[in-house]
């Protein structure tokens, strides 16, 4: 098991360099694994849903986060945001 434990849903969490928020924490029927679902900031950046995890396959690099983690990690995904923007507004050459 984590050490952690089983985590609660609502509850920030770093799977290794990522930080996210439990969405929910079930046992597949057909495996009988705990699944944990987890929000990270990495998956609003891309667009992406919450993605599922075997608590098993995670628990070595499973960590509580704290607000101020969540604080880091959003800040760093909205800098690089917008060095890509401004990636992209550098590109243009032409105007209309």
């Amino acid at each position: 098991m984590s050490n952690i434990g089983i985590p609660a849903v609502g509850q920030l969490v770093r799977v290794g360099s990522w930080v996210g928020v439990v969405i929910d924490v079930f046992t597949s029927e057909t495996s009988n694994k705990r699944i944990v679902r987890i929000y990270f900031v990495k998956n609003i950046y891309k667009q992406q849903p919450p993605e599922l995890h075997i608590l098993e396959d995670i628990e070595n690099v499973l960590t509580i986060a704290t607000a101020d983690d969540l604080e880091q990690e959003i800040e760093r995904y909205e800098k690089r945001k917008q060095e890509e923007l401004e990636a992209l507004r550098n590109q243009v050459k032409v105007t209309a």
